[in-house]
């Protein structure tokens, strides 16, 4: 707030600021998720006709999109290509987060598709947020493939990337998927937490798959991943669908033990078909 008051101040006294000033300013406003200052500040720089950076756009572009203005994020791409300013990884991420902010999961896997070809443009963030896009917005199909096709591109999934596209296949009821999924997270030994498992638990509810929910549970006991109310709730309702109201009470049970004793359901009477 200081950098932008600073330009301000030195504009209404008939002062040119410079570009390190400028820079400074949108910084402040890049971190402060202050758009419409920062898009101030940038005019400011075109009028001036002060040199423009990748880092410049950039700081403008991640102010748009920390403020949800995906079609400012786009704008500024725009204007970076007509200014022949070479765009960075952090730019197409920043963009691309803007579009998944703004639920436009089409544009952001136009974007990645578009870049794709250049590897050295794209990253682990980069997928996340497409794979994010188009979860968010129940498009699990392409979700799923760019998680499966990070590989031709020598990327590592994270565990942001799996818990996203089971996520996506959860809401897509696509179960299979979301197991097949889960399945490559386990072989890589990323590390599992709560969130792809309740995902991946609340998927097999959905589809009545009760023995698979209680198999993901068993999971999360010897992988030792934390259960919580979700957890149970979920798999308890996959019994409940299938008329398994037996399990359903052990995992009661479990649940309340699990209050005091996180590995209690490893302990418990219900035994998940192999």
């Amino acid at each position: 707030d200081k950098a932008v008051y600073l330009v301000d101040t030195m504009l209404q006294a008939g002062m040119d600021p410079n570009a390190f000033t400028c820079s400074a300013a949108l910084s402040a406003c890049e971190k402060a998720g202050e758009w419409e200052k920062a898009l101030r500040v940038l005019s400011v720089m075109t009028h001036l006709k002060l040199q423009l950076h990748t880092i410049t756009f950039n700081a403008a572009i991640s102010s748009c999109a920390k403020g949800r203005q995906w079609e400012r994020a786009l704008d500024m791409f725009s204007a970076m290509g007509q200014s022949k300013v070479e765009f960075s990884t952090i730019t197409l991420n920043a963009v691309i987060s803007a579009c998944e902010q703004g639920s436009m999961w089409q544009i952001a896997l136009c974007l990645f598709s578009e870049q794709a070809p250049s590897i050295a443009k794209i990253d682990v963030t980069t997928s996340n947020a497409t794979i994010s896009s188009c979860g968010k917005a129940g498009e699990w199909e392409p979700a799923f493939h760019l998680l499966f096709d990070m590989a031709h591109c020598n990327m590592v999934p994270s565990v942001v990337s799996f818990n996203t596209t089971i996520s996506a296949c959860e809401k897509g009821r696509q179960w299979q998927k979301a197991l097949q999924v889960f399945s490559l997270m386990v072989r890589s030994r990323s590390s599992l937490d709560a969130i792809s498992c309740n995902a991946l638990i609340s998927a097999c509810e959905k589809a009545r798959k009760w023995e698979r929910a209680l198999e993901i549970l068993r999971v999360m006991a010897q992988s030792r991943v934390e259960s919580n109310t979700s957890t149970f709730s979920a798999a308890m309702s996959a019994c409940e669908k299938k008329d398994q109201w037996q399990q359903a009470l052990s995992l009661l049970a479990a649940m309340q033990e699990a209050d005091q004793e996180p590995a209690a359901i490893q302990n418990h009477s219900w035994e998940p078909p192999g």
